[in-house]
């Protein structure tokens, strides 16, 4: 009877999921942020990785939020509590110090890409950002038998390119 039910909710068991997120591309791709709720994103975030991808898809081994160093202040607690892994990307100054690159989609896709090899029993990638940098960390998942899942801002800031190669797409207060 708990096997018809788990079925019946859309638990998919045996599903492992690996769960990436480029908090920056999120925060700047939410269409609103309700005033009276400053902690939309964090609680809908949340409700993402402890409800609906576990309920919906399967278990979540992983979850890792890249997100700049000097934006770690803001979130970093709130994030911490969550029990999510939090990378911290420099900004790094060019070679001919002009200006500064932000390292959070290089460092997303070098550590999604070691992570898919040294978890074998992956089955889905989850990239929270619509960027399309990050196609070819989706096709490398792809090649290894993932499944892609596309979390993003809104709709307005997928890349089509990505959502094309999306099994599952969520989006951030719609």
């Amino acid at each position: 009877m708990a096997s018809i039910y788990r079925k019946a909710m859309g638990t998919m068991f045996g599903n492992q999921v690996l769960a990436l997120f480029d908090w920056e591309n999120l925060l700047l791709n939410v269409p609103f942020i309700p005033p009276d709720k400053p902690n939309f994103i964090v609680d809908w975030f949340d409700g993402l990785i402890h409800k609906r991808i576990p309920r919906e898809i399967g278990e979540i081994v992983r979850v890792e939020a890249f997100v700049r160093e000097d934006v770690i202040f803001l979130y970093g607690e709130q994030l911490n509590e969550l029990r999510v892994h939090i990378e911290a990307c420099p900004l790094v100054w060019t070679k001919d110090r002009k200006g500064r690159v932000n390292t959070t989609d290089q460092k997303l896709i070098e550590e999604g890409m070691e992570l898919i090899d040294l978890l074998p029993k992956l089955t889905h990638l989850c990239i929270g950002s619509g960027d399309r940098d990050f196609t070819s960390l989706v096709r490398f998942a792809k090649r290894k038998g993932l499944k892609f899942i596309l979390v993003a801002g809104s709709k307005r800031s997928r890349s089509p390119r990505m959502e094309k190669l999306a099994d599952l797409k969520y989006f951030i207060g719609e």
